[in-house]
């Protein structure tokens, strides 16, 4: 492995791990008292523009999947990402998985981000969903969250479409220009 995988593969881990504090401080308090997938509800911006600027960093396939990998593992310990377990992993590895694959798709442009943003959050939020109904954790929230679904998909898909675009907008004007951005696309 060379240098520049490594330190791509590092980028990636570090957006991975700080976009997981972020989420997890913004969100915990919502996840606790109402309950899990309400705390995107506070997050889904920031946390989603905190991943469309790692996506802008690297932009080659697996990278996603790398980030949203990392995100997941501690998230196994707390309520991001819904009720904890260690199905969190391959929900965020093939959230990330979607995302590649959708940027070979439409490419890397500014309203991709928005579009990739909004199916990222909605696969998100019916993955977790979905893992819970089958692990038959927490029927109570399931069958909270399954009433509010029609109302939860739109609104994560704006708001993660919003983060997405603003992040990749971000990077574009503040971030692009900087001499460790640029090493990581030799």
């Amino acid at each position: 492995m060379n240098k520049l995988t490594v330190r791509r593969y590092a980028y990636a881990s570090t957006i991975g791990v700080f976009a997981f504090i972020v989420a997890f401080l913004l969100g915990t308090p919502l996840d606790i008292a109402l309950s899990p997938l309400m705390g995107g509800i506070l997050n889904a911006i920031i946390t989603a523009m905190i991943v469309g600027i790692g996506c802008k960093g690297v932009e080659k396939f697996g990278y996603s999947m790398i980030i949203w990998g990392i995100f997941s593992i501690p998230a196994i310990f707390t309520f991001t990402m819904g009720m904890p377990g260690a199905h969190k992993i391959l929900i965020g590895v093939f959230t990330g998985f979607v995302m590649d694959v959708l940027f070979k798709i439409f490419k890397r442009s500014h309203i991709a981000y928005f579009i990739i943003g909004g199916i990222m959050s909605d696969v998100m939020t019916v993955l977790t969903l979905f893992a819970m109904l089958i692990l038959n954790i927490s029927p109570e929230s399931v069958e909270k969250l399954s009433n509010y679904i029609v109302y939860l998909l739109p609104l994560y898909f704006v708001m993660g479409g919003l983060g997405m675009f603003l992040g990749s907008k971000i990077f574009d004007k503040r971030l692009k220009h900087l001499n460790i951005i640029k090493s990581l696309n030799e």
